[in-house]
């Protein structure tokens, strides 16, 4: 079964500051790779420059890392995913508790938020993913699927499946990226759960921007390496495929907090539940990617490896899977983030 992962614990009403959502590692982690990027998702109405991410050792000191942070829109005017991705200077320190901590600027600390502290394993080993398989199977009005009240209400949205070479036994991120324009922009984070190979997700547009889009995504382990970028893909504007209502995810395998044995390793879960979910993809705002040529599929992507066009299926049209080539060359990509 596919599912559409995204985690939301929390969500803020229209307009409402930045709130918690959810993190990579959660407080109480243990086992966490020295290697580690930690990754803070919050939601609301705001930007990265309400708060201030600390990541700390046990004494109390500050660890020189970079604080990646960047918003976009969601599906909505007043509802941004603001992200950060900690990239430590060099890799932390193995068998040692560490703790994130996130301040607005009036010293307060956001909504939902408490500190997170995790402990670092011993392990050295580095391992790439390889990069994910992105496939288009929609684009065309929402019609009301996931729609919330704060939500524009007759935004056009592109339905995708990505797709993992393996599966792994702790969660992941999946970020998605917009090359429509002259440089990657940053667009959507997705959480991917443990032992999960196939994500499908949605990516709505902002309402009267249905134009021809491009886009690529990349993987990165809940230890920190990323990916390569998928293919990038390209699409006219034109209704393609049929919409298909998506289904909540599974329940989270729980990150262990005591014990610090070995990796330890979830249980697949096997049955989906039924209800649409209520978080969809996020709108492209931010930065604009290098300009790339729908018409051209075999020309080099921006990022992504090879350039591939979906042609259009007309409106409704049954066939709504693009097939893509199974390998290709590709070019370790930074991520620009968020988030």
């Amino acid at each position: 079964m596919l599912f559409l992962f995204l985690l939301s614990p929390s969500k803020a009403d229209c307009g409402d500051p930045l709130h918690f959502r959810d993190s990579i590692p959660v407080d109480g982690a243990i086992n966490v790779s020295p290697y580690t990027h930690p990754f803070l998702s919050f939601v609301g109405d705001g930007d990265v420059s309400e708060l201030t991410i600390t990541l700390s050792n046990a004494s109390g000191d500050a660890i020189p890392a970079s604080m990646d942070g960047a918003c976009y829109l969601h599906e909505s005017d007043t509802e941004f995913h603001c992200n950060w991705s900690i990239v430590p200077s060099e890799p932390l320190q193995g068998s040692s508790q560490y703790t994130i901590s996130a301040v607005k600027s009036d010293g307060s600390s956001p909504s939902g938020w408490s500190d997170i502290s995790f402990t670092t394993n011993s392990s050295t080993t580095i391992s790439v993913p390889d990069a994910p398989i992105l496939e288009m199977t929609y684009f065309g009005p929402r019609n009301g699927i996931g729609v919330d009240e704060c939500d524009w209400q007759d935004a056009s949205s592109y339905e995708f499946l990505v797709t993992l070479s393996q599966s792994a036994n702790k969660r992941g991120l999946i970020d998605v990226f917009d090359v429509s324009n002259t440089d990657p922009e940053y667009v959507h984070t997705l959480f991917v759960a443990s032992n999960q190979t196939v994500v499908d997700f949605r990516q709505v547009v902002t309402p009267g921007t249905e134009e021809g889009r491009c886009y690529y995504v990349t993987y990165t382990r809940y230890s920190g390496e990323e990916s390569a970028p998928s293919d990038t893909l390209c699409h006219d504007g034109s209704a393609y495929g049929e919409q298909t209502l998506p289904e909540l995810p599974p329940e989270p395998a729980a990150e262990p907090t005591s014990e610090p044995t070995s990796e330890p390793t979830a249980e697949p879960t096997s049955e989906p539940t039924t209800e649409p979910t209520s978080e969809p993809t996020a709108e492209p705002t931010s930065e604009p990617n290098e300009e790339s040529n729908p018409d051209d599929s075999n020309s080099q992507g921006p990022k992504g490896g090879t350039e591939i066009s979906v042609e259009s299926g007309g409106c409704g049209g049954g066939s709504a899977l693009l097939l893509l080539p199974f390998l290709c060359l590709y070019t370790r990509s930074t991520r620009t983030k968020q988030l």
